[in-house]
């Protein structure tokens, strides 16, 4: 065709996708060349010997082409923006997709990364992300991608470790590795390399259950499946792939809502994750599979196709729909002699002839991968900025336990027992603690490891408040009610973080400063009134006692010479049979003679062989004789240990037989009642 022609074409296409094919310049017969330029939403065609032609453009195409702004040159390229594709030339006819590189879309992922982890950095000094990645065996391909993965980790700043186990890992040996990444604080993120080179068979399912979800940067544990199911995504970790492919698809300028989405194939690494991203991103989701009977008619109907089955060139040209995206998840090691690697990689989709008909197109390598890897990285800075924060936030997540004040005022144990505690393990999690920081005992008690001190050593100390000597009120309110009073005042109502820390046993009777009582007048426990009968007097009233019968009441007078108990050890050695302990210059003098004993042989033994219940085994622990005084008095264990309340050292004694009972303070051991 001679000349310049202006020509806009309509094309029966769903979502009005507009196909424009704008030849701007050329010669005809030696007439020279053509301009052409959008203008008050015409578009107008001008050149030498001929008129302008102008025709009006519809909105959609006014917006394009203002976007594309002043047309000249030999040839235009073909660009595609938000669904509307405007070509020249040749390409208007056999059609030229836009590659969607992930080369370059990545590297401006890991640029956003590097300044992010220095922003977290410079917020929380010496805080380095962590990556963790588990590998089974030694598949050449995983050894690839895993250098990929910790060189882009090292590029962002985060710290990537690489642990690798024989092929001769069992699921067990696998299992407990993890664990020991699920607890270890420096770890933020975590994946296992598929597949797993094993000579033992292992459920990956297992394996990937066994990761803590808040670690599961790879986005496959159930829990984050969950989340994205359910349209929750930012609480999961979205899976890396599927994620990748839709920041593409958003950077193409497509719009997802509306359109109709293919996805082929439907693992639970891509295909599956993938339909739920689309839809939850609004658009009409498809997904095929193996089953799935007539897959070319599903494919001609998507705005959007994403393939990932592992079939290299599955996918033929003609099954595009015109204007389609196509995203190409497949990676297949194809033969090829004329490679120095001896193979080349292929899609799923024959991407020449696809290329014609789509509007956009990932390549294949160079499209989908280096998401993937850029996702991995996100999802991992994503993990560590959450736990650097969870550990530095000012308030606890605590709801206080709610307070019913009565009248008239319940009994000691009434009180404490009208509340039911919240589990230890849940009340460590919530203040920070780990779990390897915890020994449970039960569900309400937990000893706390001191390594918590290293692992927060970075962290300000707090303030630290004693409450010191005080006088009780008349109701007995002294230092014990005020801490907790304190406690619960700046935790449940100013919302601070607070721990209360009350000594036990109490102050009173192991060092005998206990005031008055509240009606002002000193009185006898029940197991002082035992330790009186002991010594043959007969009172019960405290200012009646004669200083000498108060020198032999407070102090037991032990000869260290006559102590019967000795040391006990499961294997008895011969040169322990007889030792000499005090010598140190910390003991003050205090040296004596002893012995180890071996332990089946020891008094406790005997007792545990002979008792009948609870109660008979804490009688007879507390009647053991184990020292005599100086006046030649026999001292038993009821006299070592003396407690508040009426409690005596023979429930000391008792309380390992009470602790192996499970549940705790249940069955007829606790009630006394049989052996």
């Amino acid at each position: 065709m001679a000349g310049l022609l202006c020509r806009l074409a309509a094309r029966s296409v769903p979502r009005r996708r507009l196909w424009a094919a704008v030849p701007v310049s050329g010669t005809d017969t030696g007439r020279g060349s053509a301009s052409g330029a959008v203008r008050g939403g015409r578009l107008l065609c001008a050149g030498p010997g001929r008129p302008a032609v102008s025709r009006r453009l519809s909105r959609s195409a006014q917006w394009l082409s203002e976007r594309r702004g002043l047309f000249s040159g030999a040839q235009t390229q073909c660009v595609t923006v938000a669904g509307f594709r405007m070509a020249s030339g040749d390409s208007a006819q056999t059609g030229a997709a836009v590659r969607l590189s992930g080369t370059e879309l990545s590297k401006e992922v890991r640029a956003g990364l590097v300044t992010e982890v220095q922003e977290l950095q410079n917020k929380y000094p010496g805080f380095v992300p962590g990556l963790a990645i588990l590998q089974v065996g030694g598949r050449e391909d995983s050894n690839v991608y895993i250098r990929a993965k910790v060189k882009a980790a090292s590029d962002i700043g985060i710290n990537a470790r690489h642990i690798q186990l024989p092929r001769s890992t069992t699921q067990m040996q696998l299992l407990q590795a993890i664990h020991g990444l699920n607890q270890d604080p420096s770890v933020h993120g975590m994946i296992v390399q598929l597949p797993l080179d094993s000579d033992t068979a292992i459920s990956e399912d297992r394996v990937i259950e066994a990761i803590d979800p808040d670690k599961d940067v790879d986005g496959l544990h159930p829990v984050n499946a969950g989340c994205l199911s359910h349209g929750q995504m930012r609480y999961g970790h979205l899976p890396c792939t599927p994620w990748g492919c839709i920041q593409l698809i958003k950077k193409a300028g497509v719009e997802i809502q509306g359109a109709e989405a293919v996805v082929l194939g439907r693992s639970k690494i891509v295909g599956s994750p993938m339909a739920e991203l689309l839809k939850w991103h609004h658009a009409t989701v498809s997904t095929c599979h193996s089953r799935t009977k007539n897959i070319q008619e599903h494919v001609l109907r998507a705005d959007i196709l994403v393939v990932g089955i592992g079939k290299p060139h599955f996918v033929k040209g003609d099954w595009i729909k015109p204007g389609a995206v196509v995203i190409d998840c497949g990676i297949n090691a194809i033969p090829d002699e004329t490679k120095k690697s001896g193979h080349r990689l292929l899609g799923d989709v024959d991407t020449a002839e696809a290329a014609k008909r789509a509007s956009f197109i990932t390549p294949v390598p160079g499209g989908v991968g280096p998401m993937t890897v850029a996702m991995l990285m996100q999802n991992t800075v994503r993990a560590a900025a959450l736990a650097v924060e969870r550990e530095h936030r000012d308030s606890w997540e605590l709801e206080p336990l709610t307070i019913e004040p009565l009248s008239p005022v319940p009994s000691d144990i009434a009180v404490s027992r009208s509340q039911r505690p919240r589990p230890v393990s849940e009340l460590g999690s919530t203040v920070g603690l780990l779990p390897s920081e915890l020994d449970l005992f039960g569900e309400t008690k937990a000893k706390v490891a001191l390594s918590v001190l290293e692992r927060l050593q970075h962290r300000a100390d707090g303030k630290y408040v004693v409450v010191g000597g005080i006088t009780p009120t008349p109701l007995g309110e002294g230092k014990s009610t005020t801490t907790i009073g304190l406690s619960q005042a700046l935790g449940a109502e100013l919302r601070r973080n607070v721990f209360a820390c009350v000594r036990q046993p109490s102050q009173g009777p192991t060092f005998g400063i206990k005031v008055p009582a509240k009606d002002g007048k000193r009185t006898f426990s029940p197991i002082q009134l035992t330790r009186l009968a002991k010594l043959g007097i007969e009172k019960t009233d405290p200012d009646t006692l004669t200083e000498e019968e108060i020198r032999r009441f407070v102090r037991l007078d032990i000869d260290p010479d006559t102590i019967t108990w000795q040391r006990v050890i499961d294997t008895n050695d011969r040169f322990l049979r007889k030792i000499t302990v005090g010598q140190s210059p910390t003991e003050k003098g205090h040296t004596r003679s002893c012995q180890f004993d071996i332990t089946v042989a020891s008094e406790v033994m005997a007792v545990l062989a002979l008792t009948t219940s609870l109660r008979d085994m804490r009688e007879r622990l507390g009647r053991c004789v184990v020292a005599s005084d100086r006046a030649g008095q026999p001292v038993t264990a009821d006299d070592l240990v003396r407690k508040e309340e009426g409690r005596g050292g023979d429930e000391l004694l008792g309380r390992e037989g009470r602790e192996v009972v499970w549940p705790p303070g249940e069955g007829e051991w606790d009630k006394g009642e049989g052996g």
